[in-house]
């Protein structure tokens, strides 16, 4: 419908969706034909997160909530042109600016990276003990699931199995605490995930005794020992 109303102002458009709604072919043929400068716009869902790399992109407006950090980088990092700017509807774009700026200082904080030894550990051992890691979990020598893409393999699944384009707040179900009223923040701490399967709907629940015990393993394995012991329970969660 978007895309249809940019038409009837003689924009010239096109859209780009996920694996479901369109062909590869056709959603290549829209990226660059917006590369190439034959279209004015693109009207996109999250597939086109990432990507698109176009030098005179001067604008990205955002119409739907997201809720990562890597979510904002990747989506305003499309408006590469000089004095590009992004537009939000459904999040605060200094907060998000301030979540991002923060994320680049502890990643740059040599104090928390690990030792040249624990990278070479980390990275070489799928198997310890003859029980397959937590985390990362790697079932192959090519594939690895993480925290960097694991949240677009599950929407790719979802996105097969019921045919159409699934969104993270449909899968993800928050506990939100206002934390402060002006600006608006708040605080959402997942509660529950649910995904397809050929029975219907599953349910993962954070209360669940035996999935919190691999919530915690999974902290263990990706936060560092003396890190972990600092954290309290509002940041564990």
């Amino acid at each position: 419908p978007l895309a249809n109303l940019c038409r009837e102002d003689h924009y010239r458009v096109a859209e780009v969706g996920g694996v479901s709604s369109m062909t590869d072919k056709d959603r290549n043929s829209a990226l660059e034909g917006f590369k190439r400068g034959d279209l004015d716009l693109l009207v996109a869902t999250n597939a086109a997160e990432e990507g698109i790399d176009v030098a005179d992109c001067q604008f990205v407006i955002r119409f739907n909530r997201f809720d990562t950090t890597k979510s904002h980088i990747q989506g305003s990092g499309r408006a590469r042109a000089r004095d590009s700017v992004f537009y939000y509807f459904e999040n605060d774009g200094a907060f998000e600016q301030t979540q991002a700026q923060m994320l680049t200082e502890t990643a740059g904080d040599v104090a928390l990276a690990l030792s040249s030894d624990a990278r070479a550990v980390h990275h070489d051992s799928g198997l310890m003990g003859g029980k397959q890691e937590l985390y990362p979990f790697q079932p192959t020598d090519e594939a690895q699931v993480n925290l960097s893409n694991a949240n677009k393999i599950l929407q790719y699944y979802c996105a097969l199995v019921m045919k159409q384009e699934i969104a993270p707040s449909d899968l993800c179900k928050f506990k939100v605490e206002p934390i402060r009223d002006n600006p608006k923040l708040d605080r959402r701490t997942l509660q529950s995930v649910r995904y397809p399967s050929p029975d219907g709907w599953k349910f993962i629940r954070k209360d669940d005794a035996a999935l919190n015990d691999i919530f915690q393993a999974c902290l263990h394995e990706i936060v560092s020992h003396p890190r972990y012991s600092n954290l309290n329970n509002q940041q564990k969660d």
